[in-house]
């Protein structure tokens, strides 16, 4: 594989990627970690529009379902250090015009989805610690937070907020996530310092589920069988915002062996994705420090083959969409302040 790349961009701290389907056209939308746009580009990375130019701290971008130009995002989440004034917000175009609203304010968000269950969605927010009292205070744990998404989300404002449960607590370093999709059933991969789990949303009779499937601590995980032989593996970053990349083979249900370690250490590792090109699973691979590379592993011959696709970029995250049959790799290179669009030859 060998990819091309274009720089759509100059963006400080680019940070979250997130493909969107507008009026039947495929478009993508990059945020800022800190003080910055959100900006709106079409399927070929030509900027459209500057959603919102404001106050950053976009971690997380999701598309609403069954709503045209419509979006939640976190707010004001620019780091562990300085999370408290984080939230969740809607951003709607009315009228030619982008409107944002706040839907709840939740200090600390890092990571949040629309999870399907039946005919119903609902929003799984993650945060990555409750609180601190000093720099790099690990002391007050995250928490993974869920309810109902509403038919419509009009209603809800700065004094009516959308009200959340808490799911699971006692969660340090709560940083990643990952959506599943396995034959019709969506739900969760989060990660912590106390390990991996599976978060289901509400389903027949049953509550929302959190199920341990890795006792280690990790700082970014997905699931996806790899190799095609219809077990899942277990792709993670350890430790918190480490250097060990792993894989796990799915020997029986929820029980995890490692079967691949990368190398050698690789700083920061960060951006981490997985989707199909030509039939077969290809993962995607970002690391923040050191060489700052990104690059993608395939399993070929009964091996985990590398290839590059660039260096020295510091990417944050990764997403990925086809249109009229071409792939493209989206990637917000915070660290050199970029976002690049990259194609197969």
């Amino acid at each position: 594989m060998n990819f091309t790349k274009k720089k759509i961009a100059d963006m400080t701290k680019a940070y979250s990627v997130c493909p969107v389907e507008i009026n039947g056209e495929q478009k993508f939308i990059v945020g800022t970690e800190k003080k910055g746009p959100i900006v709106l580009f079409d399927e070929n990375g030509k900027m459209e529009e500057t959603i919102w130019d404001g106050e950053g701290g976009v971690m997380s971008i999701v598309p609403i379902p069954n709503e045209e130009e419509s979006f939640l995002t976190t707010y004001k989440f620019y780091s562990p250090n300085d999370g408290y004034d984080a939230k969740i917000v809607r951003f709607k175009k009315v009228n030619g015009k982008w409107d944002m609203k706040l839907i709840c304010d939740l200090p600390f968000v890092h990571r949040f989805d629309l999870l399907k269950s039946g005919d119903e969605f609902y929003l799984i927010a993650c945060t990555i610690k409750s609180g601190f009292e000093f720099k790099n205070d690990w002391n007050n744990p995250g928490k993974i937070y869920g309810c109902k998404l509403p038919k419509n989300l009009e209603e809800y404002n700065e004094n009516n907020q959308l009200k959340l449960d808490i799911i699971a607590e006692n969660l340090t370093k709560n940083h990643g996530y990952s959506k599943v999709i396995n034959n019709g059933e969506e739900y969760a991969v989060v990660t912590s310092v106390e390990g991996v789990f599976k978060v289901y949303p509400p389903r027949k009779d049953k509550e929302w589920e959190v199920k341990k499937i890795l006792d280690q601590s990790t700082s970014d995980a997905i699931l996806y069988d790899l190799d095609n032989d219809g077990k899942d593996e277990l792709v993670t970053f350890s430790e918190f915002h480490g250097d060990h990349l792993d894989i796990y083979k799915e020997v029986e249900k929820n029980n995890f062996e490692k079967v691949y370690s990368y190398k050698k250490p690789l700083r920061f590792l960060h951006a981490l994705h997985v989707n199909n090109i030509d039939g077969k699973p290809v993962l995607f691979v970002g690391h923040r420090g050191g060489e700052r590379d990104l690059f993608a592993l395939k399993y070929e011959n009964e091996k985990y083959v590398r290839y590059d696709i660039d260096s020295d970029v510091g990417v944050a995250n990764v997403s990925s969409f086809y249109v009229n049959g071409k792939f493209i790799l989206i990637a917000a290179h915070r660290e050199t302040n970029q976002a690049c669009i990259y194609t197969i030859e």
